[in-house]
């Protein structure tokens, strides 16, 4: 039901903001729409149905430990 409930919300905000998008001819922010809802929607499926969802932090651990390092050593 939940599941249902989170695809008609993100199909009835396609339908709101899609048509004027398109009729304006911003094909840059009509591709963002989709991307940003397409994505929120899935997160959004995944966290309803209880699956794991990998956490951002990680990732940007990843990225700027080694630079966090660099720095450290510099002003050391």
């Amino acid at each position: 039901m939940i599941v249902a409930s989170i695809i008609a919300s993100a199909v009835l905000i396609a339908l709101l903001e899609a048509p004027a998008l398109w009729r304006k001819q911003s094909w840059k922010e009509l591709w963002t729409v989709c991307v940003l809802l397409t994505a929120g929607a899935f997160l959004s499926v995944a966290q309803a149905l209880h699956l794991p969802i990998p956490n951002p932090v990680g990732w940007i651990t990843i990225i700027f430990k080694p630079a966090s390092e660099v720095v450290t050593r510099l002003l050391s």
